[in-house]
């Protein structure tokens, strides 16, 4: 299958870094992804906003994350409803797009009169706020891809990228990335889950 490749202009500064890899990508420094039938759908900018990423709570069911601010445009709603329709991949890139598309998702789908295995997803277009905390068990309804950084223990974009790919894949990618000496978190190695 090809995929959508949905690079953010949306995010805090750490998770925004993933986007120069995505771009190295894009331009042929390391592959040409443009040349695989991709589409780019970038979301909207706002200003850098602090998150809670530490995980402190106990149990990963009481830590809260912050609200962010996101905005999906009228054109990047259609074309990743279009790839979705189309039967491609959306592959956000980074762990922000990731909670953004899921939270337009979430909310086109309550817009819809709720879950429905029977239509396909879609992302609802406007400025809004998310405030979802992806964890483990949660039902992803549009990304299917995710290029991202190697984000530091007990942070929850590291309960992102577990709740993604399961436990015991991303313990066995870092574990890789540890013997490989990849850098992790800000301005650190990427990685690609399908």
């Amino acid at each position: 299958r090809r995929s959508a490749p949905l690079p953010t202009r949306a995010s805090p500064l750490a998770a925004r870094t993933v986007r120069r890899h995505y771009l190295a990508l894009a331009h042929g420094k390391v592959g040409a992804i443009g040349t695989m039938g991709t589409v780019d759908a970038p979301l909207g900018r706002h200003p850098v906003q602090r998150q809670r990423m530490a995980v402190r709570a106990e149990r990963i069911e009481e830590h809260v994350v912050d609200a962010a601010e996101y905005e999906v445009s009228e054109a990047a709603a259609r074309r990743i409803d279009a790839a979705l329709a189309g039967g491609r991949r959306v592959i956000a890139v980074g762990t922000t797009t990731t909670r953004t598309l899921e939270s337009a998702a979430l909310r086109a789908e309550a817009a819809d009169g709720g879950a429905d295995p029977a239509r396909l997803p879609r992302v609802e277009p406007g400025r809004r706020q998310a405030s979802l905390f992806i964890r483990p068990g949660h039902p992803f309804r549009v990304v299917s891809g995710l290029f991202t950084n190697f984000h530091v223990p007990r942070s929850s974009l590291l309960v992102l990228v577990a709740a993604f790919a399961g436990r015991e894949h991303v313990l066995r990618a870092y574990e890789e990335a540890v013997a490989h000496r990849f850098r992790f978190y800000s301005y650190g190695d990427a990685m690609l889950i399908l």
